[in-house]
C-alpha cells in the first residue's frame, strides 16, 4: 500500500508540473524550427555568394551564422529529447500503479478463497438453497476486498504548496480513520471464520458417514494444495523482491526530477538569447534576399555562356576524329608500301646468290681450262705471269665490291627495321592520341602535325631507298661486262720470246 501511494503522489505532482509549462515548449520548439528552416536558406545563398564574391567581411558573416544555425539546430534536438524522456517516463509509472493494485487485489481474494474452499467440498451433499446463499456470501466477500482496495486511493487527500526554486511540493494529510478501517478488517475476518468453523462442525457431524468414503480422494486434494501454497509463498517472495526494485526506481525518479527542473532553468535562458538572435537575422535577410536575386541573374547568363561553349567543343572534336580516320588510312597505305619493300628485298637477295654461284662455277671452269693449257703452254709463263698477277689482283678488288656490297645491303635492311619499329610507335601514338582526344584538343592537333611531316619524311626516305635499290643491280651489270671484258682467252704466241727448244718438252 506504501509503495503504490508514493508512486501515484509522485505522478500527480510530475503532471501539475507538466500542464503548467507544456504551452511555453510547444511555442518554442515551433519557434525553432521556422529560425531552422529560415537558416537553411540563409545558409545557400551564402555558398552561392562565396564561390562568385569571395570577400572577408561576406566570410566572416557567414561563418557566424553557420555556427549560430548549428548551436540552434541543437538545442531543438536537446528539447524534444527532454519530452520524449518525461512523456516515457510517465508512462511506466502508470503502468507500475495499476500492477501493484492488481496485485494487492488478487493477493485478498486467494485469501478469502482459501478459508472458503473446504466449505465448498464438504457441503456439495447438501440442499440447493443452503448453497446458494454460501455462494452469495463467499461473492460478497471478495466484491468487499476488491471495494476497499480501490477506495483506500480515493479517500486519501492531499496538501499543495508552492516553494521558492523547487515547484510544486504535495504533502498527506493525516487520515483518523486509516487506523479504523484495518481494525475493522481484522473484526470481520475474524467473525468469518467462526462461523465457518461452526457450521462445518454441524456439517461433519451429519455427514461422517458420508465423508468417511471420500477421505482417501480428499487426501490427494489436500496435497496437491499444499503443494499450490508452496507456490504461492514462492510467488510472494518475488513480489516482495520486485516491490524492493520499485523503491529504488522511485528514488532515481526524484533525482531525475531535480535535473529536469535544472534544465528548464536553462532553456529559458536559452530561449531569450533566441528572441534577440532573430531579431538579427530578420534585418540581415532582407539585405540577403536581394543578393540572392542578383545572383540568380548571374547564374543564368553563365549557363548561357557554359551551353555556347559545349557546342564550339564538339564541333572541334568531330573534326579531331575526322582527322584521325585519316592518319588511320595513311597508315594502312603505310604498311602496304612496306609489305612489297620487303617482298622486293628477298627477290634481290635470291637473284644475287645465284648470280654469285654462277659466277662461282664460271671460275672453276675457267681455271681448269687454264690447267689445262698451263701444262700445253709452259713456255708462255713467263710472258703471262704478269697478266696473272694482275687478274689476281683485279679479283682481289672484285671481292672486296662484293664485300662492301653485302655491307650496303645489311644496312638498307636495319633502315627497314628502323622504320618498321617507327610504324610501330606511330601505332601507340595513334592510339595514345585517341584515349587523350577528350581532355585537350589542342595537344592533339599538334600532335596529329608532327606526325603528318614525319609520315611525309618516312615517305620521302622509303622514295630514296627504292632509286637506291633500283641503282643496285645495275652496279651488278656494270661488274660482270668488266669481268667478260678483262678475262678474255688468251692465246699462245711464242714467237715473242725468241726459238723454242722442243727437246725439254
Amino acid at each position: 500500500m506504501t509503495h503504490s501511494f508514493t508512486v501515484s503522489f509522485f505522478l500527480k505532482t510530475s503532471i501539475k508540473i507538466q500542464k503548467i509549462h507544456s504551452e511555453n515548449f510547444t511555442y518554442f520548439i515551433n519557434f525553432n524550427n521556422q529560425l531552422f528552416l529560415k537558416s537553411n536558406r540563409l545558409f545557400l545563398c551564402f555558398f552561392i555568394f562565396k564561390t562568385k564574391f569571395s570577400n572577408q567581411k561576406q566570410i566572416n558573416l557567414f561563418n557566424q551564422l553557420h555556427q549560430k544555425r548549428i548551436k540552434k539546430y541543437e538545442l531543438a534536438k536537446r528539447q524534444k529529447y527532454c519530452q520524449f524522456q518525461n512523456s516515457f517516463e510517465k508512462a511506466i509509472n502508470q503502468r507500475k500503479i495499476v500492477q501493484v493494485a492488481n496485485k494487492l487485489g488478487s493477493y485478498f481474494i486467494r485469501k478469502d478463497k482459501f478459508y472458503l474452499k473446504h466449505k465448498f467440498q464438504q457441503l456439495q451433499a447438501s440442499p440447493n438453497k443452503q448453497l446458494k446463499q454460501q455462494k452469495c456470501s463467499v461473492n460478497l466477500k471478495c466484491s468487499w476486498s476488491n471495494i476497499f482496495i480501490r477506495n483506500n486511493f480515493k479517500k486519501q487527500k492531499y496538501n499543495i504548496s508552492i516553494q521558492n526554486q523547487d515547484g510544486l511540493w504535495c504533502t498527506v494529510k493525516e487520515d483518523k480513520y486509516a487506523q479504523q478501517a484495518e481494525r475493522f478488517i481484522e473484526k470481520k475476518t475474524k467473525q468469518a471464520e467462526s462461523k465457518i468453523e461452526s457450521e462445518l462442525v454441524s456439517t461433519l457431524e451429519k455427514q461422517c458417514s458420508d465423508l468417511g468414503k471420500e477421505l482417501e480422494v480428499e487426501k490427494i486434494k489436500v496435497q496437491n494444495k499444499n503443494i499450490e501454497i508452496v507456490q504461492m509463498k514462492k510467488i510472494i517472495d518475488q513480489q516482495s523482491v520486485q516491490l524492493q526494485e520499485q523503491s529504488t526506481e522511485i528514488m532515481h525518479l526524484r533525482n531525475s526530477k531535480k535535473n529536469l527542473e535544472e534544465q528548464l532553468e536553462k532553456t529559458r535562458d536559452g530561449f531569450n538569447q533566441l528572441k534577440r538572435d532573430m531579431n538579427r537575422v530578420q534585418s540581415d535577410s532582407t539585405s540577403e534576399s536581394q543578393k540572392s536575386s542578383d545572383l540568380k541573374n548571374i547564374y543564368l547568363e553563365l549557363k548561357k555562356q557554359f551551353e555556347e561553349y559545349k557546342l564550339v567543343m564538339k564541333q572541334r572534336i568531330d573534326e579531331t576524329e575526322q582527322k584521325l580516320e585519316e592518319t588511320l588510312e595513311e597508315n594502312e597505305d603505310l604498311r602496304r608500301d612496306l609489305q612489297i619493300k620487303s617482298e622486293i628485298s628477298q627477290r634481290i637477295e635470291l637473284e644475287r646468290l645465284k648470280m654469285y654461284e654462277q659466277k662461282e662455277q664460271q671460275s672453276i671452269n675457267e681455271n681448269e681450262k687454264r690447267i689445262e693449257k698451263l701444262t700445253k703452254l709452259l713456255e708462255e709463263n713467263a710472258v703471262l705471269s704478269e697478266k696473272l698477277s694482275e687478274s689476281e689482283t683485279y679479283k682481289r678488288k672484285f671481292k672486296e665490291k662484293n664485300i662492301q656490297l653485302e655491307k650496303s645491303l645489311k644496312e638498307i635492311q636495319q633502315q627497314r627495321d628502323k622504320i618498321e619499329q617507327a610504324y610501330v610507335q606511330m601505332k601507340k601514338r595513334v592510339n595514345d592520341l585517341s584515349v587523350l582526344k577528350t581532355t585537350n584538343n589542342k595537344i592533339l592537333e599538334e600532335k596529329i602535325k608532327s606526325l603528318s611531316k614525319e609520315n611525309e619524311d618516312l615517305t620521302e626516305e622509303n622514295k630514296k631507298l627504292k632509286k637506291q635499290l633500283q641503282r643496285k643491280p645495275a652496279v651488278v651489270q656494270d661488274y660482270e661486262e668488266e669481268e667478260q671484258e678483262e678475262l678474255e682467252e688468251v692465246q699462245a704466241k711464242p714467237f715473242l720470246f725468241g726459238p723454242i727448244d722442243n727437246g725439254k718438252f
